[in-house]
């Protein structure tokens, strides 16, 4: 409250009455009679209701108004959600580029032998005889084993078998090995390689099927892996010893299938 410039106290008492009544929400009907028969004390009731009016509006205005902490903070989250939207955009761009891309190289890369019967079927038949030509030719394509090293590893015995038991080879197998057995054991014994990891490497005369670490315990250590098989595996296979640098340091190679005589 801002008190009016006078000395009078009847006529600051009509100003505070204005004002209260107007902040207590009375109309100015409701005047007093001693304020309504005076002129003067009315102009004052009047400049008090007046301001208390005014205040009670700018009050409500700032209730209803954001502060400038909350408008720098929706201003933050505004600046925020148009970054993350634009990230999104962007990844999700880049991610269908990348599908895209992969889809095109898989396209390109595709081999014969996967190109569908119903794509064959449009072609003639001297197109055909090229095309399983061409097939036999890639399927037939060796690839070459790698030259075993000298090394102060020693492999002592590598020996297949059907399972392992007590870390011995159980049911040892001799080539050709038949194609009811599904799974294939490699015991090895190594001597001079404590600490290292070494690998055996399954490998036919045209692919690698798996490589294989072992860790290697002690100075003189036993140790195995296994490969299942399938009988479309057929064929010349080896399992290679490695080192540390994938160098072979020995191999053993068998026949697998072609034969479905047991085994002694």
């Amino acid at each position: 409250m801002q008190l009016p410039d006078t000395d009078n106290i009847h006529h600051q008492y009509a100003f505070k009455k204005g004002y209260r009544m107007a902040l207590d929400g009375k109309k100015q009907a409701s005047m007093p009679s001693d304020i309504r028969r005076d002129m003067q004390m009315r102009d004052f009731f009047q400049q008090g209701w007046q301001q208390a009016t005014e205040e009670a509006l700018l009050a409500n205005q700032l209730r209803h108004q954001p502060d400038w902490r909350n408008r720098a903070i929706w201003f933050v989250l505004m600046i925020l959600g148009g970054l993350a939207t634009a990230a999104h955009i962007i990844n999700r761009v880049e991610t269908e580029q990348h599908a895209k891309a992969l889809q095109q190289a898989t396209e390109q890369s595709q081999p014969l032998a996967s190109i569908p019967a119903e794509s064959l079927a449009i072609l003639n038949e001297q197109q055909r005889r090229d095309l399983n030509h061409l097939k036999s030719q890639v399927s037939e394509q060796p690839l070459a084993l790698q030259p075993i090293i000298d090394s102060k590893i020693a492999v002592d015995n590598i020996t297949l078998s059907q399972t392992i038991d007590q870390r011995q080879p159980v049911n040892p197998l001799k080539s050709p090995i038949p194609k009811y057995i599904r799974e294939i054991y490699c015991y090895t014994e190594i001597t001079n390689a404590k600490g290292q990891t070494l690998y055996h490497r399954w490998r036919t005369d045209k692919q690698i099927l798996a490589t294989i670490p072992l860790e290697i315990g002690s100075d003189n250590y036993r140790t195995w892996s296994s490969k299942k098989m399938a009988s479309g595996w057929q064929g010349q296979w080896y399992v290679e010893v490695l080192d540390s640098q994938q160098n072979v340091i020995a191999r053993t190679e068998f026949t697998y299938g072609l034969t479905t005589e047991k085994q002694p």
